[in-house]
């Protein structure tokens, strides 16, 4: 990254605040969905693709104790899927089962130089080994079961 502005001898911002509002974010979002009914069952489908995103993370002065080293985290393009299952068992009252992230997908580990550079000092910032920026979070899939009534 370039020069940052300085304030009181500071980095305004530093490379971690600028790849937060630049790069964090998937550069697209794609969602795919389906919907059937048949009688009295139902299926959701979708497929969510997220686009390629990244963040630089500091070692809190962990490398030399003077300066802050600056590794990148990067996840390219990852898909979902999601579905859910349904059934009316009577009038207004329907029962379903689902799964968001179904096949328990997970964004790649944090940059291994900087777990390493962590580690090696016990600094805490090596607990959460997968990027806290990815867009589809850091705990693999969800599954429910869920009953709704309408009136």
């Amino acid at each position: 990254m370039g020069a940052l502005p300085l304030v009181q001898g500071q980095a305004l911002f530093d490379s971690t605040a600028l790849s937060d509002v630049t790069t964090a974010s998937p550069k697209y979002v794609l969602n795919l969905g389906a919907s059937w009914t048949y009688g009295k069952a139902s299926a959701k489908l979708s497929e969510v693709i997220y686009g390629p995103s990244s963040e630089w993370e500091n070692d809190n002065f962990d490398t030399n104790g003077n300066n802050a080293v600056y590794y990148q985290d990067k996840i390219g393009v990852i898909p979902t899927t999601n579905l859910e299952l349904g059934y009316e068992l009577m009038k207004g009252l329907t029962v379903s089962a689902g799964a968001v992230n179904l096949f328990n997908r997970y964004p790649p580990k944090q940059n291994s130089e900087l777990l390493a550079v962590q580690r090696a000092s016990t600094d805490n910032g090596a607990v959460q080994i997968y990027p806290g920026f990815s867009p589809f979070g850091i705990n693999g899939g969800f599954y429910y079961a869920k009953a709704m009534y309408s009136f």
